[in-house]
């Protein structure tokens, strides 16, 4: 089972600045459209297909990735 993260943050300061850099990263792969680079990232980080980048209120995630009941 896939445990999706949501941190609730939308404050830049609340996030290390290794951590920060990484989440950025991964944003910019999905903004660029690079899905082969996206989808290897959530190879090694699933939870983070629903993870908006730190600091942008819009709530924009990469991937909305899908709930079953």
């Amino acid at each position: 089972m896939i445990t999706m993260e949501w941190d609730g943050l939308t404050d830049r300061g609340q996030f290390g600045g290794m951590y920060l850099q990484e989440r950025d990263h991964f944003a910019d792969l999905a903004r660029d459209a690079d899905w082969n680079a996206v989808f290897e990232e959530l190879g090694g980080r699933p939870g983070w297909a629903n993870l908006p980048r730190p600091g942008i209120r819009s709530g924009f995630a990469p991937l909305q990735a899908p709930t079953t009941a």
